[in-house]
Order: C-alpha cells, then sequence, then structure tokens
C-alpha cells in the first residue's frame, strides 16, 4: 500500500500543477495571445481537474489511513511502531494534503468572487 501512496501523491502534485497552469494560462489567454484552440484545452483541463484533485486526493487519504491504522493496530510495541514508520512515505503523505489544502483554498476563494 505504501508504494500506492507515494505513486498517487506524486501524481497528485503534477494534477495539482496542471491545474495551476491550466487556470492561469486560460485566465490570461487574451494576454499572452494564445491559440482559441489551446485556450480550449486550459479551459476544459482546468474545469476536470476541478473535480478529478478531491477524488484523487480522498483515495490517497483512504489508502493512507488505512494502511497506517493497520500497521498500528497490528504492532503493539514501541520499537515495531517505529520501524514502520520509517516505511510509511509519511513525506507524501504530508505534501499530497498540502497539494489539496492549497486546490481547496483557491477553489473557495475562485466560487467566492463575484461574476465579472
Amino acid at each position: 500500500m505504501e508504494k500506492y501512496i507515494k505513486s498517487l501523491s506524486k501524481a497528485l502534485v503534477i494534477l495539482t500543477v496542471i491545474f495551476f497552469l491550466s487556470f492561469f494560462g486560460g485566465a490570461n489567454a487574451d494576454k499572452i495571445g494564445m491559440p482559441n484552440f489551446v485556450f480550449q484545452v486550459c479551459v476544459f483541463n482546468a474545469n476536470a481537474l476541478m473535480f478529478v484533485i478531491p477524488f484523487a486526493f480522498v483515495v490517497i487519504f483512504g489508502i493512507g489511513m488505512t494502511a497506517l491504522f493497520k500497521k498500528v493496530l497490528n504492532n503493539t510495541s514501541r520499537m515495531v511502531v517505529k520501524k514502520v514508520e520509517g516505511k510509511f512515505p509519511v513525506l507524501w503523505f504530508i505534501v499530497s494534503f498540502v497539494c489539496f489544502i492549497l486546490y481547496f483554498m483557491f477553489v473557495n476563494v475562485l466560487f467566492a468572487l463575484p461574476e465579472a
């Protein structure tokens, strides 16, 4: 399960970067002289990723919590738990959480803005 967390977290980071690039690319299409086709691709990507990113995070969070609880419940001694912490990809789990928080804050601010 740890390898799934690591690979899905990397995918979530990439999806988040693509989301921000697509959104800001589409929002500034007139200023940078973007062709209409590229603008449509950016808008489609941003809209699609707005729904894909939360599902990807829920999957990562579910797998991560399941793996962590299984390891903690199966291992009762402190020494074994410390060894387990070394194998669990905590860094990637935290990175995926931070990416989702940034995405969530951005989308909430975006929806709170009045229509132009």
